[in-house]
């Protein structure tokens, strides 16, 4: 048995035994479907309330949620089930369920191969590119972080749980990805559901029985390990409501996304407080993961936004950081905000309150259709994003310089070599080019995109004949010129 309480609402969840459609759902009010609760209805008249997703459908997202073709229908082992509980529906007597209600089945507990029981996730292109909704296969919790009892090959680390209870009952996917995230911890318990993601063809997904543990939450449960790698949680609070991204560092992290990052899926509701990074090219993260060694500063956006029945709504909230763990004494971490241009070193507050301004105008959730599974589609621009977090150590900000500069070249004159310093203040674009002495252009030697900081570069002359030449440093703010000698 497994009880569910709360709201109407949509829930995952998942069967522990071999069983049908109708016997696992049996006592819970369904439609849409034959053999349904309401089946004696036209089928085309009533939207199906339970629903699996087919990530290879080659059709839209919406068409990859595929009802039961009849209550007979068998479920599937490790299968992800949405189903919406309907509650007392007092202007429609069809809907006559009240909450809290029971999950009350009988069987054959999954078995698999005998040993373990494979998800049998996808990975498909041209459909859904890897999203999966599976499901504890057992009737007992499982740990998503029990490393030796699982295979996941070519599968994301993360995981993603659809709490109702949460943002102030209004709901919230909840995440882990074995170290962090707000699940707090990988026990799944039975009868959940959850989304894995694929990220490359032949993946497999599989638990070992010997997987199985005891406790846990049919929503979450804490998990209280040692962490050794530096950590951060930020909490956003607005009218009742709230909303958590997490950001970490580690040895394996990449700065483009990686296995340890968590997607920021879009939430049923539509109230909602919107809060996560951003990578450079816009994907929205729920769970940030960046290299444990830099030596350039981070700047990460930070974006929030607040919806209420869809209509965005403005106010006094507040961002609070208590979630900080392992922060090396030598960083420097920096909120600033990109409205008030307010800098708070978040190493000696806990929070920060501001007024939020409403610059868009609906929301983009749907919030009756599980399909909201998906990052948004209308991504965010970095350079759009409320916040920025500013992540430096004391020996970057050493190498940093308080302007733009171009220094003398060394040695000067030179024959064929010779060594340009520069610096920026501030991320940016920097083109520095050769010239002649008639102002010709003879060759580009730097043209990218670069951190704040202090550069050497080097310049080979071997194809220029002797003379004095000019090397031009061109960034947003600032040009500087500066001339050299080369004599062969």
């Amino acid at each position: 048995q497994r009880r569910i309480s709360g709201a109407r609402e949509w829930r995952m969840v998942s069967s522990p035994v071999n069983t049908t459609y109708g016997d696992f759902l049996d006592g819970t009010l369904t439609q849409g479907y034959t053999g349904s609760t309401l089946g004696s209805a036209a089928l085309d008249s009533l939207q199906p309330n339970v629903l699996t997703y087919l990530e290879s459908f080659e059709g839209t997202d919406n068409q990859r949620y595929r009802a039961p073709t009849n209550a007979t229908q068998s479920v599937t082992q490790g299968q992800g089930i949405f189903v919406f509980i309907f509650g007392n529906v007092a202007a429609d007597a069809r809907y006559n369920d009240p909450i809290p209600d029971t999950l009350d089945v009988e069987g054959q507990e999954w078995d698999g191969d005998g040993t373990e029981v494979d998800f049998g996730i996808t990975y498909t292109a041209t459909a859904d590119t890897g999203w999966n909704l599976v499901g504890n296969p057992f009737a007992a919790t499982i740990d998503w972080d029990d490393s030796p009892n699982w295979t996941k090959t070519n599968v994301e680390n993360t995981i993603y749980v659809w709490d109702p209870s949460a943002n102030g009952g209004n709901g919230e996917y909840l995440t882990w990805n074995g170290t962090t995230g707000t699940l707090g911890g990988g026990l799944i318990s039975p009868f959940q559901g959850f989304w894995v993601k694929a990220n490359a063809a032949s993946p497999v997904l599989a638990v070992d029985k010997e997987a199985k543990t005891t406790g846990g939450s049919f929503k979450r449960k804490e998990n209280k390990e040692t962490v050794s790698d530096p950590q951060m949680e930020f909490s956003l609070q607005a009218d009742g409501l709230s909303k958590k991204t997490n950001i970490m560092f580690s040895s394996t992290a990449g700065k483009a996304k990686d296995n340890n990052d968590g997607y920021r899926l879009l939430p049923f509701s539509s109230t909602h407080l919107e809060l996560h990074t951003l990578l450079e090219d816009g994907t929205e993260l729920a769970i940030n993961n960046l290299p444990l060694d830099f030596n350039s500063r981070y700047k990460i956006p930070l974006h929030i936004a607040a919806y209420r029945d869809g209509i965005p709504f403005s106010g006094e909230m507040e961002l609070i950081w208590s979630g900080l763990r392992n922060i090396p004494d030598d960083w420097i971490i920096t909120l600033i905000d990109n409205d008030t241009q307010d800098e708070i070193n978040i190493k000696d507050q806990t929070s920060y309150t501001f007024n939020h301004s409403t610059r868009s105008k609906i929301s983009k959730t749907n919030p009756f259709s599980p399909g909201s599974k998906l990052k948004s589609k209308g991504k965010v621009s970095a350079d759009g994003a409320r916040f920025t977090l500013l992540i430096s150590t004391e020996q970057i900000e050493l190498e940093v310089p308080e302007e733009v500069f171009l220094a003398q070249n060394y040695p000067n004159p030179f024959n064929p070599t010779t060594t340009i310093p520069f610096g920026i203040d501030e991320d940016a674009d920097v083109s520095i080019i050769i010239y002649d002495i008639l102002g010709r252009k003879v060759h580009t030697l730097v043209n990218k995109r670069l951190t704040a900081g202090t550069y050497d570069v080097t310049f080979q002359a071997n194809h220029l004949a002797s003379g004095v030449y000019f090397y031009r440093l061109i960034t947003q703010s600032k040009v500087l010129v500066e001339k050299f000698t080369l004599i062969k």
